[in-house]
């Protein structure tokens, strides 16, 4: 079964899906939301235009029966930056039998002057998807940010064609979470949401960039798997910071190398394994001098430090104050 999405109308697009797919379609925060409980698939698809012609949509799929999308709309060509973030799906144009697999962790981006571009989902696999197209709409002007994106990939296309897959990048993995991590609501998430996926997109663009460079190339020396255990260590240690961890204790888990875990963290983080636990713990501190009433004492033990007067040396380094300067200035403000 295949799906037109029509970009020019997000209700649209999921009216369409509604009628293919099934399930049921919302507004959340001005964001459309498809919920999928079906015999063909599990999950949901977000999406939000950002700016006029911008478009963000984000796939969180369990797929029981192969299915495929295919986008732009008519009248519209669009420039498609996608970022697998988990599982792996098959990208092709029009009716070719030619695909190419768009894997974890992988960017890919993809375009077609006259034809669509056709995304297929395998039966049996969970997809996580992101997915920013950048339309120039026949016969309109376009704005001066979507004219410089489609000048800078139309040049690349060959018979009218640019699909480009790129090495495994994942600092976009975690600004994607970030985005998960937005918990306000109206204006201000608004505002948070669209300034998250402009970053994606220049990191994308970037990515592309450093990939034609040779300056950024992925280390062979981790698995897929490996990194996605490290990504979930990641994700475990943010969760709960007060935890005490320990490289040994990350090794006999996972069954992972102290060497491999360092260099996952670092490509992931930038950051060693104790470093990201330290800056963690220390931003978890400022949040907690601001939004409660306990003293520095209380706070140290909260997030797991033992001493008060290393925690106050990293603290410092981090916002160049004490943080019982923080403190009197934070809770002097609110006064």
């Amino acid at each position: 079964m295949e799906a037109a999405l029509k970009l020019t109308n997000v209700k649209n697009y999921f009216t369409v899906l509604e009628e293919e797919v099934g399930g049921t379609f919302s507004k959340v925060y001005g964001e459309n939301v498809m919920t999928l409980n079906n015999e063909n698939v599990e999950g949901s698809i977000k999406g939000v235009e950002i700016r006029k012609n911008k478009f963000f949509f984000e796939f969180d799929l369990n797929v029981k029966k192969e299915f495929s999308i295919s986008i732009p709309p008519e009248g519209y060509n669009a420039i498609n930056f996608l970022y697998c973030q988990k599982g792996a799906l098959e990208q092709s144009f029009g009716n070719s039998k030619d695909s190419k697999t768009l894997k974890e962790f992988q960017t890919a981006i993809v375009a077609h002057k006259t034809n669509k571009t056709v995304l297929t989902f395998k039966a049996g696999t969970d997809i996580k998807l992101v997915m920013i197209s950048v339309c120039n709409q026949v016969n309109y002007e376009p704005s001066i940010m979507t004219a410089k994106v489609h000048s800078l990939f139309t040049e690349k296309m060959v018979n009218d064609e640019l699909s480009y897959f790129g090495t495994i990048n994942l600092k976009i993995s975690e600004q994607i979470n970030n985005l998960h991590d937005i918990n306000e609501t109206g204006l201000v998430r608004k505002l948070m949401v669209e300034g998250s996926v402009q970053l994606i997109l220049g990191m994308e663009i970037q990515h592309h960039k450093d990939d034609m460079a040779n300056k950024k190339l992925f280390s062979a020396s981790l698995t897929r798997r490996e990194i996605s255990v490290i990504q979930e260590l990641g994700e475990r240690i943010k969760a709960n910071v007060s935890e005490q961890y320990c490289i040994n204790m990350f090794m006999d888990e996972t069954g992972i190398s102290a060497a491999k875990l360092q260099e996952g963290f670092k490509l992931l983080y930038g950051r060693t394994v104790t470093d990201y636990i330290k800056n963690l713990r220390v931003e978890e501190s400022e949040r907690l001098i601001k939004t409660t009433d306990m003293n520095i004492s209380q706070i140290v033990y909260t997030i797991g430090f033992s001493s008060r007067s290393y925690f106050s040396k990293i603290f410092r380094k981090k916002y160049d104050c004490s943080p019982n300067e923080y403190l009197n200035k934070s809770r002097n403000i609110l006064k």
